[in-house]
């Protein structure tokens, strides 16, 4: 689907980006949907098990938990309404985007206040995580617009880091 009919805008959307599934979780658990919420953020945490710099965190994932594909084009196909470029893959899999620690961190954090047991055994994954924050805070990075050019300095994700360290105390 493009973003605006007869638009380039065309990107693979068929992944769970790490911030809008943290977002979802929020509501859920706003809405009194514990069991539900608790299994999103089990599933990251099964994520980037090596937050030492093997296996980072990512961004986005298949809805499986595999890494998304480098992004292509299908320059034989056209999409919905004739749009072109058909993209399968998204190139966000490889962007550094700050933010998204501090959206996962905070849904972590409001879930631990209704069910603390979740973050048993995670401690040193939840630290690594915040440790990354702390090492590259005062990065540029593609932020939550998925930017294509060069990463800049995003207010946004400065204040996501901070709420990333902030949380990650009170965890």
């Amino acid at each position: 689907m493009p973003e605006w009919p007869g638009g380039v805008r065309n990107w693979d959307y068929r992944y769970v980006w790490i911030r809008d599934a943290a977002f979802t979780a929020q509501a859920l658990l706003l809405l009194g949907h514990f069991r539900e919420a608790e299994a999103f953020l089990s599933w990251v945490l099964n994520r980037g098990t090596d937050p030492e710099g093997g296996d980072p965190l990512r961004v986005l994932y298949g809805a499986h938990g595999q890494t998304a594909p480098e992004e292509r084009e299908l320059s034989h196909l056209a999409g919905f309404g004739g749009a072109r470029p058909v993209r399968v893959g998204n190139a966000a899999r490889d962007q550094f985007q700050l933010d998204f620690f501090g959206e996962f961190l905070d849904a972590a954090r409001l879930l631990a206040v209704q069910r603390p047991a979740i973050l048993d055994g995670h401690f040193a994954r939840l630290s690594g995580w915040t440790e990354e924050v702390v090492r590259r805070w005062r990065e540029p990075d593609c932020g939550i617009w998925e930017v294509r050019g060069p990463p800049q300095q995003y207010v946004h994700s400065k204040l996501m880091a901070w709420v990333a360290l902030d949380r990650s105390v009170d965890l």
